[in-house]
């Protein structure tokens, strides 16, 4: 039996230049995008999972303002009029030292209708796997730049494309953060080096220059899955979720996704059974 060769980095940047666009469709279907009508039309973005047949947006928690109900309006890649508003059964944050996680909960049926979007499987999120620099990752992020937007004020209408910024982990022992930032905790949080490569924009497929990380609030991270040497963009987990970034632009600070899980069964204790069965290896 020969034994197994995994893929060489050059294989691996082949494959992600190949494949970008495929990969960058596949993961938008999961995503949703909500802006803050109250606060200048702020965007966040989100992921759609489903666990236990329930349907979460797996986000961020400084960006869920009190009631956000009729304040926050939440679309995706199908055009939407901000009278379609969808119900927000239930909502909860954790918001401390390293960690900055949110969610909303939907109507399974609701949420694909209204965003013509995918619920990604729970297997498909990686509470455990330990992210190294030599691991890549990717980022689809709606910038808060208006370019990205499709808005029509008049007629309530909106729509988002996005961008997918490719890079790798950062050493935590080597970020160097603001004496008035946390000190980083390897076992909360990643790093992520911030690209300054072009990325491509969902409307055009145009390459166009890096923009800032404005708007990225929630933003899944996605770990690319290059474990062996068959590869698809199935392969990708979801490991973290962007946070907030450096103001000269050099790192993005993002939350690991096992802390998300852990506010998910601190407000539904019901699903701690599904979530164990899921994951043999967990642990409160």
């Amino acid at each position: 039996m020969r034994a197994q060769v995994d893929l060489s980095v050059p294989e691996k940047s082949r494959i992600l230049r190949e494949s970008s666009e495929a990969l960058h469709r596949h993961l938008d279907a999961f995503s949703v995008c909500y802006v803050d009508r109250e606060d200048g039309y702020r965007p966040a973005r989100g992921t759609l999972v489903e666990l236990g047949g329930r349907c979460f947006v797996v986000t961020c928690g400084h960006s869920i303002p009190a009631h956000p109900q009729h304040r926050l309006f939440f679309f995706g890649r199908k055009t939407r009029s901000e009278t379609e508003e969808i119900r927000i059964l239930n909502f909860g944050l954790q918001t401390c030292s390293s960690i900055d996680v949110g969610y909303f909960e939907f109507d399974p049926d609701e949420a694909r209708s209204q965003f013509a979007a995918n619920l990604l499987a729970i297997d498909r999120v990686a509470p455990y796997l330990h992210m190294t620099p030599k691991r890549f990752v990717g980022i689809p992020g709606s910038p808060s730049d208006p370019s990205y937007f499709v808005v029509d004020r008049e007629k309530g209408l909106m729509c988002a494309s996005s961008v997918m910024a490719i890079t790798t982990p950062l050493d935590v022992d080597a970020v160097v953060v603001p004496p008035d930032s946390p000190r980083p905790d390897p076992y909360k949080e990643l790093f992520l080096d911030w690209p300054k490569d072009p990325m491509r924009d969902t409307k055009t497929w145009v390459e166009l220059s890096a923009p800032e990380p404005f708007g990225f609030s929630g933003t899944a991270v996605w770990d690319y899955g290059f474990d062996g040497t068959l590869w698809s963009p199935e392969k990708t987990r979801l490991v973290a979720i962007q946070s907030c970034w450096s103001k000269d632009g050099e790192y993005l600070r993002c939350t690991l996704i096992r802390h998300w899980l852990k506010l998910i069964l601190r407000d539904y204790p019901d699903l701690v059974h599904f979530v164990k069965s899921t994951f043999p290896a967990w642990s409160d």
